[in-house]
């Protein structure tokens, strides 16, 4: 499973290979709570799509509740045709005390291009990622603690992607910028910076 325990991300299961559609399963989901004890609630989801590999659990987790997910074994089919054995997640959930938040000023050159930019983890993976024409600030909230890069890059042909360079074209790669430091966020915590391109 992915983002066990997040607030702000829903729990997602992740299969090694490409599963069949369902039409219907169910997911048992025990709440335990200190103080008024278990309570169980039923989901009844499907996958509707054609060769995915994760199914996403749509719930919303309440700060510090322990949680026991349950999904019967044969429910998903790969099409390396094996079927699951029985699903068991158990994880308690994060409090908002384990998010902080990034405040980033973007100063652009006048009358300059549009740009994309991204927020990484930590693995370079994209988090989150927007087009911006003028300079601004953008805040990322709720962020797990941990460490952060920003990448951006300068759309020149307004395409929404980064696009290489072309020797027959006479055509230099569109510029690519890093935030010069690693972010580092912690819980219950804003930081504030500015990129001057």
């Amino acid at each position: 499973p992915l983002n066990q325990g997040e607030l702000y991300k829903p729990l997602v299961l992740k299969f090694s290979y490409p599963i069949h559609p369902v039409d219907s399963f169910e997911v048992q989901v025990v709440s335990i709570r200190r103080q008024s004890g278990n309570d169980t609630s039923y989901l009844r989801l499907s996958v509707p799509d054609t060769f995915v590999n994760q199914v996403v659990i749509p719930m919303k987790w309440e700060e510090k509740v322990s949680y026991n997910l349950f999904i019967r074994d044969s429910v998903f089919e790969g099409y390396n045709n094996l079927v699951n054995d029985s699903i068991k997640v158990n994880f308690t959930a994060k409090t908002e005390k384990n998010y902080g938040s990034f405040h980033l000023s973007y100063k652009l050159p006048e009358g300059s291009t549009s740009y994309i930019t991204q927020l990484l983890g930590e693995k370079g993976e994209v988090l989150m990622e927007k087009a911006i024409h003028a300079s601004q600030v953008i805040v990322y909230e709720n962020l797990p603690e941990g460490k952060y890069k920003i990448k951006v890059i300068e759309d020149s042909n307004g395409d929404g992607e980064w696009t290489p360079g072309d020797y027959r074209k006479s055509r230099l790669p569109e510029r690519v910028f890093y935030f010069p430091k690693q972010i580092f966020v912690r819980g219950n915590w804003d930081l504030e910076e500015e990129f001057q391109l």
